[in-house]
């Protein structure tokens, strides 16, 4: 059995403008993260709903690394949203 990823904070709100990909704090009108290529793809998988292994795929179908360190950096990358408060874990 697969478990899913975390789900995004709901108090957040996001948008891409450009090539950027901005998370931001509504309700203090302040941007906190500026996500790049690799860090899109992740948050766009964090909705609850999409599991490590399907992340995984898509980074691997984008970009030339190896699955492992593609895993780790995605593991790594959770982690630190979810210590920021960004992502939520029913876990």
């Amino acid at each position: 059995m697969q478990m899913n990823l975390p789900s995004w904070n709901s108090t957040l709100a996001w948008k891409k403008i450009g090539p950027y990909f901005i998370i931001m704090d509504p309700i203090l009108n302040k941007q906190i993260l500026t996500l790049n290529e690799v860090g899109e793809i992740i948050w766009n998988k964090c909705d609850g709903g999409h599991s490590l292994v399907e992340c995984i795929d898509d980074l691997e179908n984008k970009f030339s690394a190896s699955r492992e360190e593609l895993e780790k950096d995605c593991l790594e990358f959770i982690s630190i949203l979810l210590k920021q408060g960004l992502l939520v874990s029913d876990v």
